[in-house]
């Protein structure tokens, strides 16, 4: 895949596609105008829902990926249900149940077991002298010399 050199131009453009597919979608499926009228409250939802939670999130992903690179960012996703958890009992007031603490540590857990082996591996490339450590085979070996499906 070609490396876009604008990422938040790229999904500027996938939002406005995706904006135009679902307006005609609505309008083949609706019956009529009447089902398209919004009260205040609902518009000023949409435009939150649209400009802070997609435009924001996307933008900060967007360049979270530019500096810890997709795997480490895609690691975080978990950790959205423990944080709605969190936020919807302190402002819904929603009860909190064990198995949600429970699954929340173990998002907890593997996130930092993840984040605390790819800093060890950082660091032992760091004192290898190997700039990229997913290059590296076992005792030090670069994966490119090692031939683990050839027999000498």
């Amino acid at each position: 895949m070609i490396r876009y050199p604008a990422s938040l131009s790229l999904t500027a453009y996938l939002y406005f596609f995706a904006t135009i597919f679902m307006v005609l979608t609505g309008v083949l499926v609706t019956n009529g105008l009447h089902e398209w009228a919004l009260t205040k409250t609902e518009i000023i939802a949409v435009l939150y829902a649209g400009i802070v939670a997609s435009c924001l999130s996307y933008t900060v992903m967007t360049w979270a990926n530019k500096i810890l690179g997709p795997s480490l960012v895609a690691l975080y996703n978990p950790l959205q249900p423990a944080c709605s958890t969190i936020l919807s009992t302190i402002f819904l007031g929603a009860p909190v149940y064990v198995g949600s603490i429970i699954g929340g540590l173990f998002i907890i857990a593997g996130l930092y077991m993840v984040t605390w082996a790819r800093y060890n591996e950082a660091q032992r490339a760091v004192t290898n002298g190997y700039s990229d450590p997913l290059l590296v085979g076992p005792r030090g070996v670069p994966a490119a010399q090692e031939g683990s499906f050839i027999d000498p």
